[in-house]
């Protein structure tokens, strides 16, 4: 994970718990993007919802974190998980 900033994750919760020490000893700072569940304890930057074309009327939550360069707490606030923050709804295309 040296060169990348910019990681996307579709993981079960335990699978993010493994991931997150990782992501956040980083030096590097790297936007993470998960699927259907956010990291336990931070507070996500932004909460999207995505309509995909198939399913129009779903709404799937992308949570958006900035993790790594340094910062003790990976980079997002420690305040909860899976709060919207910005009620955005894209559609699948985008």
């Amino acid at each position: 994970m040296r060169v990348c900033l910019a990681v996307f994750l579709y993981l079960v919760p335990r699978g993010l718990r493994i991931m997150l020490p990782r992501l956040q000893a980083s030096p590097t700072k790297r936007r993470v993007a998960t699927y259907m569940a956010g990291f336990e304890g931070i507070d996500p930057l932004e909460v999207i919802k995505v309509a995909p074309p198939h399913q129009p009327g779903a709404k799937w939550p992308v949570f958006l974190f900035e993790l790594g360069g340094g910062s003790s707490d990976g980079g997002s606030a420690k305040k909860g998980i899976g709060q919207d923050k910005s009620q955005t709804e894209a559609s699948g295309s985008q």
